[in-house]
């Protein structure tokens, strides 16, 4: 990438392949009627994260919440205006919401581990429906469910290899989870015996279905083969410890 999107240039400058996109972006925001000095804080933010990726051998086309959360904490040191390095978690919503425009106009996609815990849990919806659950509570394990799946991907730990502790860290953790077009956190989650308990019927769910193992037992290769098609692996490791 040129040394224009490098040193954080406007995006008027340069020829830089990513020049459109970010042209695109400002006229989305202008669109839906941010002010220009919003716009602008915007478009830094933006600017400042294609410059990281660029430093790390990366362009947009990688980008996920990950890689995010990655830039969202990282030690900056990117050349640029020293104002650029200021606040970085306060420019967290610009991301997330620049993400979704690159979804929608297919320069991102969502994380296949993420498409398939939503197949997942829309299968766990559906066995709530045929047990006579109304629709707000349907709505409700909805919510957590995938708010436990973006937590999941975001720590790198496998849903075929969840368990209690794993439940017990979702439960406890300092939330800054949100994914476009799947999830979106709203008020602070703080967890609660309402969310252990549906998430403990999730979990059920999926030892039931085959999914995840019985507790204290190791998979066969029958279960392998079901969370094959399912466009699922199990882990390579136990499930890493998280600090939150």
């Amino acid at each position: 990438m040129s040394s224009t999107i490098t040193s954080m240039a406007p995006p008027e400058a340069g020829g830089e392949p990513d020049r459109d996109i970010v042209q695109r972006y400002k006229a989305r925001l202008q669109a839906l009627g941010y002010c220009r000095s919003l716009t602008a804080k915007c478009l830094r933010t933006i600017l400042h994260l294609i410059t990281w990726l660029s430093l790390n051998g990366a362009g947009i086309e990688t980008l996920d919440i990950r890689v995010l959360h990655h830039f969202l904490n990282h030690d900056c040191a990117c050349p640029g205006p020293h104002g650029y390095r200021k606040n970085l978690q306060r420019g967290g919503w610009h991301l997330h919401r620049f993400l979704g425009f690159l979804m929608e106009t297919g320069r991102a996609r969502m994380p296949a581990e993420i498409e398939a815990g939503g197949r997942v849990v829309e299968a766990f919806l559906q066995s709530l429906v045929g047990q006579g659950y109304v629709p707000d509570s349907i709505a409700a394990y909805r919510k957590r469910c995938r708010h436990l799946i973006v937590w999941l991907y975001l720590h790198d730990i496998a849903l075929v290899g969840i368990d209690d502790e794993v439940v017990s860290r979702f439960l406890s953790h300092d939330c800054a989870c949100v994914h476009p077009h799947f999830f979106s956190r709203g008020n602070r989650f703080v967890g609660s015996r309402n969310s252990r308990s549906r998430i403990g019927v999730f979990i059920d769910y999926l030892i039931d279905a085959g999914i995840a193992p019985p507790r204290h037992t190791r998979p066969n290769k029958e279960h392998e083969v079901l969370l094959h098609q399912l466009g699922m692996t199990l882990p390579q490791q136990p499930a890493p410890r998280i600090s939150t």
